[in-house]
């Protein structure tokens, strides 16, 4: 019963150990836009321009009006009822959807900018605990033959054939070789509590390393500055800006207002007595760009539009700097 009990034990260790995923260069990044925590919440920045898309370039709700007006003196009385609808002039609401659609490139843009983020600062992380590990290794090396060499002249001291000094100074550097492998320690505990969140993993997760420094590869400089998502979004609030500007000269004539309205009176006509009459009546209101043209709000647009392409132009000039570092 107790080596049943054991093997059993052993092989659910075995099982858990199997089913904790490896983590390398080349996993890493899947990981990360599965199970990262900041990738997963970017996201609905999408969904929220999505909804924001699908909200712009409609026409105003229509309205409809009621009126009652009586004459308790000569009961007199009359109902009407209108319908009024407002209508843009302009190609207001086709310029509201693209502005809105080039949001919703430029938050798939950003989107892709935050996980190309993530992905660079956990490779980041992980290239520094693979380089701890191979240090690891190397120091491990070191200390079994410092302390071979320690016990060697120990033995050479005790004889006679060496001097207590020499021993001495190899203890002294078989301890300082330790202190290091125990300074690494300690950064390896610090890299695995900042990859850790990066991948989705908690505290208590057992976080296993894969792969070698030797094996990994830099990707091209034109290559790289390709995948920025940042510079595409930069370029995509540009093209809504340029929209933007057009959007508010558009927004110089407001929308004119038609109706229709149903009128019905109860009127005396004497001294015949009193009598029904209906009317059927359109309504059209056309207002005047007189005191206010907007001219406010279309320089600020253009001025938007410079400073997207100036904000750009640095973009570049630092994406292609962060590349080459």
């Amino acid at each position: 019963m107790i080596r049943i009990t054991l093997s059993l034990l052993t092989f659910l260790s075995l099982g858990s150990h199997a089913a904790t995923p490896i983590i390398s260069y080349k996993t890493l990044p899947d990981r990360v836009r599965k199970l990262n925590p900041d990738l997963i919440a970017a996201r609905y920045r999408i969904d929220e321009a999505k909804g924001r898309l699908r909200q712009s370039g409609r026409l105003t709700n229509p309205e409809l009006n009621f009126e009652l007006t009586n004459n308790n003196r000569l009961e007199e009385r009359a109902l009407t009822v209108g319908f009024t609808q407002k209508f843009p002039v302009t190609e207001r609401l086709r310029l509201e959807k693209d502005v809105s659609l080039h949001d919703v490139y430029a938050a798939a843009a950003e989107v892709a900018d935050t996980e190309r983020r993530l992905i660079a600062e956990a490779r980041q992380h992980l290239v520094s605990a693979l380089a701890l590990k191979a240090q690891r290794e190397l120091r491990t090396e070191q200390i079994t033959l410092s302390q071979e060499l320690t016990s060697y002249i120990k033995k050479l001291a005790d004889k006679g054939e060496a001097s207590a000094l020499d021993a001495g100074q190899a203890r002294l550097e078989l301890l300082q070789l330790k202190t290091k492998l125990r300074q690494i320690d300690a950064e390896e505990k610090v890299i695995e509590g900042l990859l850790k969140p990066l991948l989705g993993m908690s505290p208590s997760a057992p976080l296993i390393l894969g792969g070698h420094l030797e094996n990994l590869t830099i990707p091209q400089q034109t290559a790289a500055l390709k995948l920025r998502g940042d510079l595409r979004a930069a370029q995509h609030e540009i093209d809504g800006a340029a929209k933007q500007v057009e959007l508010e000269e558009a927004r110089q004539y407001d929308d004119i207002e038609g109706g229709l309205f149903v009128t019905i009176e109860r009127t005396e006509d004497a001294p015949e007595g009193f009598e029904t009459e209906g009317i059927l009546g359109l309504a059209l209101t056309i207002p005047l760009p007189l005191w206010d043209n907007n001219e406010g709000s279309i320089d600020e647009a253009k001025a938007r539009v410079q400073r997207r392409k100036a904000e750009l132009n640095a973009l570049r000039a630092s994406a292609r700097h962060e590349i080459k570092s």
